[in-house]
């Protein structure tokens, strides 16, 4: 389990790469295999059950994040 802080920093980070990358709520979900519904509420720091795997690979392939990197307030390259 991962505790409110840790998925609240996640959450942030995914709005942040979303943005650093220049990326619509539609195009970020896409690269995240999510609805524009659930990436609103991930950046709402609402982070929905059922998609927390898929985000976390797809973090991963798409932007190239360790998965130790995403609960930590460590810098992270963006590629």
């Amino acid at each position: 389990m991962y505790t409110d802080a840790e998925l609240a920093l996640l959450c942030r980070k995914i709005r942040f790469l979303r943005i650093q990358n220049n990326l619509s709520q539609q195009e970020m979900a896409k690269r995240l295999g999510v609805s524009v519904a659930s990436l609103q509420k991930i950046e709402q720091n609402h982070f929905p059950d059922g998609v927390r795997c898929s985000v976390f690979q797809n973090l991963n392939r798409e932007f190239n994040i360790k998965f130790a990197d995403m609960f930590t307030n460590a810098d992270f390259a963006l590629e």
